[in-house]
């Protein structure tokens, strides 16, 4: 069984084509599409940040495919970890102590945002070829989490849905 799923899984698509179609959402081969360039969006923001701001900062994710994106990518552009509260993502662990700022990819549940201050829009995720995935058209924010006890607030941040 698991041979007939990797072989209609293989992408034996081009990235463009998938631009032309709707995907659906169990349709998982247009899901990773822009995951690099979200996380160079995310490195443009990080490195924008001053220098003693970005030894405080993390990453977080409303979905676990966008911290998973920054997490895998974000590795070779020296990016901070990657957190989220999204489905199993959340059993990772949340952010440490001392963590002042958050970059924020996708809306912010209310739940959430009563833990951030200074709540600022600063980019958009785009994918490149314009394909209509998980991630395409999620905002990014920066936010201000000084004296956020993470190990408190962790479990406010659980989201166990399945938003496709």
């Amino acid at each position: 069984m698991s041979v007939v799923v990797t072989v209609q899984s293989l992408p034996i698509a081009s990235v463009e084509s998938f631009a032309e179609r709707d995907t659906s959402p169990v349709d998982f081969r247009g899901s990773e599409i822009g995951w690099p360039e979200l996380a160079t969006d995310v490195g443009d923001i990080y490195r924008d940040l001053p220098p003693r701001q970005r030894e405080h900062t993390v990453v977080l994710g409303s979905h676990y495919w966008t911290a998973s994106a920054v997490e895998f990518h974000g590795r070779r552009a020296d990016l901070p970890d990657a957190y989220s509260g999204s489905r199993g993502f959340w059993f990772f662990g949340h952010p440490p102590a001392g963590i002042t700022t958050v970059i924020h990819i996708g809306e912010i549940a209310p739940g959430v945002r009563e833990h951030f201050d200074g709540v600022r829009r600063v980019g958009t995720v785009n994918n490149g070829p314009g394909v209509d995935n998980v991630v395409r058209g999620q905002p990014i924010h920066l936010a201000d989490v000084t004296g956020v006890d993470w190990q408190r607030v962790w479990p406010e941040f659980r989201d166990m849905t399945l938003s496709l």
